[in-house]
């Protein structure tokens, strides 16, 4: 079944985003960090992040210049809610209760899944970014 063999701790390899024309970027450069968990339970939660985002200048949150808080903003994602495994389309489904991006709040985000060994590749149906169409390619490694 595919829920057991999602459920647990899995490290992000690397985030491809893949334009209709063939063009390929990678979002969080050449070597992203992210921790994907699938709970037993149910619920799930997933942290993407550039490794690269500068500091603040100054050591406050709060204090951010617009600049510093665009590439916060722009080099790291997250949510967290519910899951389910769709067996028959080789998805698990993302019902995030609250996420960085907000529109991803009360969402469903599919994902489609290919394993081969301790690997799983999560991908996307095509999605609007800066009106073009892209599939998000991730792939991750079983940590537990």
């Amino acid at each position: 079944m595919l829920k057991d063999a999602l459920t647990g701790y899995w490290k992000l390899l690397s985030w491809e985003v893949r334009r209709a024309d063939g063009h390929v970027t990678y979002p969080f450069g050449p070597e992203p960090r992210g921790l994907l968990v699938y709970g037993e339970n149910g619920l799930m939660s997933a942290q993407l992040g550039d490794p690269r985002r500068p500091n603040f200048a100054a050591n406050d949150r709060a204090l951010g210049a617009p600049a510093e808080l665009k590439a916060a903003f722009e080099g790291y994602t997250a949510y967290f809610g519910r899951y389910e495994v769709d067996e028959a389309q080789k998805a698990v489904i993302h019902y995030p209760d609250l996420a960085l991006f907000p529109n991803y709040t009360g969402s469903k985000q599919v994902r489609y899944i290919k394993m081969a060994g301790s690997r799983l590749t999560l991908s996307t149906s095509p999605i609007s970014y800066q009106g073009q169409p892209q599939v998000y390619v991730l792939v991750w490694e079983k940590l537990t």
